[in-house]
């Protein structure tokens, strides 16, 4: 090989290491610290794992996780759906965050990423990616409201207000659909209220009813009600 051959070669691993160093800053970092990658490797943060949703209103919403094995903190990166790059929005060093100022009727992406930091370096673990829906689940603008619509409002309710309400299947319909116990609050509460809705066909619009209910009282869960008596 010729001398100008090696030092083409040499360049092209320069490029290929550069490469990696762009594609992989933080791990490099930590390994470069302390000159054992593999040690360093071994304390990389557990993946994000468990995350769920809560509305807090219309302008406000809290996300939760469960907490990864030697994270130090956590980024949490926001941008409304199809709007391009991933903004910071925070860096919290416990499970939660509270997001705030979202405008209603818009869909938002978070992107959550847990990192170890010492004085070797910073370790990045594997991100995980959540979308919220700031809508309203139940549309009353239509007379018939189906089947299909309400399984998918329940499970959007669910996921939207985590902790506050939750459902179970308990039966089938003589069509084989399900039959839904819906509940709002805590499912261990020594007083409960017991609403049954849409016992015969025709009676689908109190489907619609109910779950709009719902809806309206998961959005003022947590506002002070003010009872007056004549």
């Amino acid at each position: 090989m010729k001398k100008y051959d090696k030092l083409i070669l040499f360049i092209m691993i320069l490029q290929i290491v550069g490469f990696f160093a762009v594609m992989e800053p933080r791990r490099i970092m930590a390994a470069a610290g302390t000159g054992n990658a593999e040690t360093e490797t071994q304390n990389i943060p557990q993946g994000i794992s468990g995350i769920h949703l809560c509305a807090l209103g219309k302008s406000r919403v809290k996300l939760t996780w469960e907490e990864s094995s030697h994270a130090s903190c956590y980024r949490i990166y926001r941008r409304e759906k199809g709007d391009g790059m991933y903004l910071l929005a925070d860096t919290v060093t416990g499970g939660s965050f509270t997001d705030q100022g979202l405008s209603y009727g818009r869909d938002y992406q978070y992107r959550i990423i847990p990192e170890a930091r010492s004085a070797a370096g910073i370790v990045e673990g594997k991100a995980a990616s959540v979308t919220y829906r700031n809508v309203k689940a139940v549309s009353v603008n239509h007379q018939k409201y189906t089947y299909t619509e309400m399984k998918s409002d329940i499970e959007l309710l669910a996921k939207n207000y985590y902790g506050l309400v939750s459902y179970q299947v308990i039966g089938k319909s003589t069509d084989g659909r399900n039959i839904y116990d819906v509940i709002l609050g805590n499912p261990k509460a020594g007083k409960t209220l017991l609403v049954v809705s849409t016992l015969h066909a025709r009676e689908y619009m109190a489907s619609l009813l109910c779950m709009n209910q719902i809806e309206y009282y998961l959005q003022n869960y947590f506002k002070k009600v003010e009872i007056k008596t004549d």
